[in-house]
């Protein structure tokens, strides 16, 4: 098996490759040329990432996002929390994204989180969450029960 790495190509250029086989006899097979092109490098993925969250006032959550870049760069974070009740940390190739109730008073806010690849490509996404303050609800009626 041959292997050959190409360097320094170009975005928007086509490039042909042309091979030709030969075996110790001096057989040489007809050469096969094929078009070729960069594929645009792509941003971080991050797996996993709810949707939106709902976090009671007295309720803590995490999320475990598992990330990777699909051309094998490393990654960075940046996050923008909305509130003191989001935080986020990173456990090798995956982020630990937390909600505390606790922290804030009970709004709807946003948080944002960037990933860059070090080609400086991003993925930017939005997780909307809310804290939420719920009333204990009489799911059933006692009947001859004295308090």
């Amino acid at each position: 098996m041959i292997s050959v790495e190409f360097t320094e190509l170009e975005m928007d250029k086509t490039y042909y490759f042309s091979l030709a086989g030969g075996d110790l006899d001096g057989n040489i097979s007809p050469s096969s040329t094929v078009p070729g092109a960069m594929q645009p490098n792509r941003g971080p993925v991050a797996e996993e990432v709810p949707q939106s969250v709902s976090v009671r006032k007295t309720e803590r959550k995490s999320y475990t996002i598992p990330v990777y870049d699909p051309e094998g760069y490393s990654w960075t974070y940046t996050f923008d929390p909305g509130s003191a009740a989001a935080s986020l940390s990173r456990q090798g190739d995956r982020l630990i994204l937390a909600f505390d109730g606790t922290a804030v008073e009970t709004e709807t806010y946003s948080a944002v989180l960037t990933l860059r690849d070090e080609q400086g490509v991003e993925t930017v996404i939005t997780i909307p969450y809310s804290v939420t303050y719920f009333l204990p609800q009489l799911l059933q009626s006692f009947e001859n029960v004295l308090f």
